[in-house]
Order: C-alpha cells, then sequence, then structure tokens
C-alpha cells in the first residue's frame, strides 16, 4: 500500500524551492534519547492515530490518518486516493470499514501537496474513542507539536533503518507556516531549537497526524505529506531535512462542511 514516492515537494514561495518527489514517513528520533521513551509517548497519542489497511491486503500495513469524529478520519490526499470504500481504518485496535473517500477538490496529483488533504468516512462510528478536535487558530508558527506513527525507524544520525510496526511520536517546532501549509526542520541535538523528543517524518507515516494540546484538548493542526532531504544531500530521515504538513486551519471550513449530513455535503471523488 505504501508508495515511496508518493509526495512532492515543489516551488510555492521563495520559502520553499522546488525539490524531487520524496514522501513523509514514519517516526525518526534524535539519538541522544532513550528509545523507550518515543514509544512511551506514542502511546499518548495511540487512540486517535488511525492505520489504513486495503481488503485485498489486509496484514500489509499502510499509511496514516487522525480521527477527528466518530465516522470521519482525517489523512493526506495522496493516502486517500489509494483507499476506496471496503477498505479498512484501523482505530484503537479495531478496523473500521470504510464507506467513502473524499479528496479535497484542489488536490489533482503529488505536485500538489499544499493541498494534500482527504477526508475517510467509515460505515461504523468509533464510539469508544475522542477524536481530536480540528485546529482553527492562526498562531501555529513556533509551536511545538507531536508527531506519531508506525512504520520505519531510526535516527537523525542513520536514518529510517527498520520498521517494526510500533508506535512512536516525537516532537517538533512549527519553523515556518506559508497559507495552506507548515514547514517543520529536524534539528540535532546541538541545534538551538531542538524539542527535547526531536524526530520527524521518516517509511509509511503519511496522512499522519501533527498533533497539539490546548487548554487541556487534543487538536490535530497538521497532515504528514512531504520531506524534503535537499538539505541532507539527499539523505531521508537525517538531522537538517524539512518537512512539510498541510495546515489543518486552513482546510478547517472544507472539513466542517464535508462532515455535514448527507444532502448538505459536497460528493465524493
Amino acid at each position: 500500500m505504501r508508495n515511496t514516492a508518493s509526495a512532492c515537494v515543489t516551488l510555492i514561495s521563495a520559502a520553499f524551492v522546488a525539490q524531487p518527489p520524496l514522501s513523509a514517513h514514519a517516526i525518526v528520533t534524535r539519538d541522544d534519547r532513550d528509545a523507550a521513551a518515543f514509544l512511551a509517548l506514542g502511546q499518548k497519542y495511540a487512540p486517535t492515530t488511525v492505520m489504513f489497511r486495503r481488503a485485498a491486503a489486509p496484514r500489509e500495513p499502510g499509511d496514516a490518518g487522525t480521527l477527528i469524529g466518530p465516522r470521519w478520519v482525517l489523512t493526506a490526499a495522496h493516502v486517500a486516493a489509494g483507499l476506496a470504500s471496503g477498505d479498512f481504518a484501523e482505530v484503537a485496535g479495531h478496523a473500521h470499514t470504510i464507506e467513502r473517500v473524499v479528496i479535497y477538490p484542489e488536490w489533482h496529483g503529488n505536485a500538489d501537496f499544499r493541498v494534500d488533504v482527504a477526508l475517510i468516512e467509515l460505515y461504523e462510528p468509533a464510539d469508544d474513542v475522542i477524536p481530536a478536535a480540528i485546529y482553527r487558530w492562526s498562531d501555529e508558527a513556533g509551536a511545538v507539536v507531536t508527531f506519531a506513527g508506525r512504520g520505519g525507524v531510526g535516527t537523525g544520525v542513520t536514518g529510517p533503518v527498520e520498521e517494526d510496526g510500533k508506535l512512536r511520536a516525537a516532537t517538533n517546532r512549527v519553523e515556518f507556516v506559508e497559507e495552506s501549509v507548515l514547514r517543520f526542520r529536524f534539528d540535532g541535538p546541538a541545534d538551538p531549537d531542538v524539542t527535547e523528543f526531536e524526530g520527524i517524518s521518516g517509511p509509511g507515516d503519511s496522512g499522519g497526524p501533527a498533533y497539539i494540546v490546548r487548554d487541556g484538548a487534543l487538536f490535530v493542526v497538521g497532515v504528514s505529506s512531504a520531506q524534503s532531504a535537499r538539505p541532507t544531500g539527499g539523505l531521508r530521515g537525517r538531522y537538517g531535512v524539512l518537512e512539510y504538513y498541510p495546515r489543518v486551519s486552513y482546510f478547517a471550513d472544507w472539513i466542517q462542511s464535508t462532515q455535514a449530513p448527507a444532502g448538505a455535503r459536497p460528493p465524493a471523488k
């Protein structure tokens, strides 16, 4: 299910220079912290961090999403494009059948990473999980967020080296905001803006969440889309790579309208 060239960084301004296609992957962590700490942090976000599986290959690990309503999962459009009614979303260890896939109407392919968002509707609600809320404020710049995901794991020294399917989480700081996109940098231990449990996406977490806690509530602030290894000479998951997440606050109205009752919502793609 995973597509290792499923998203790309492209020219959108002087701040975002053109890059070759690179997918957003799983969690890679700083090398000077106990590896167990990232596993422990991941468990805090396990209920709302969703993994997809195709009906044709139910044992094959898939990409990620975020539960934002009892019957709704937020993910990347390039992930949703590979899903269909009858596939599965694994929520808190339970498989929920996908009813429909709704891709943001301005997304047409991998080059459209700025609008790389989609919604997945489930047949049956995940009533036993409190969903993450949609972030609507415009104060993301400089905020510390938490990435969560399963898949390729390693450190900023090695890059991703293996996949064990375990959920990990790591923190990062929003380095730059431009309209519909959040940008992150994988800082090394000696960098001034490094966070305590610094990490970046590494293989299999496209569509996964960037979380933030505000007033005691859990919000999803970004969707894992693309990584640029240009600053590291093409080496993925190393210190210095840049990560690009569509900005959830920018898409909040579309998300809300899509979740509206049938007859008052946009069509599925």
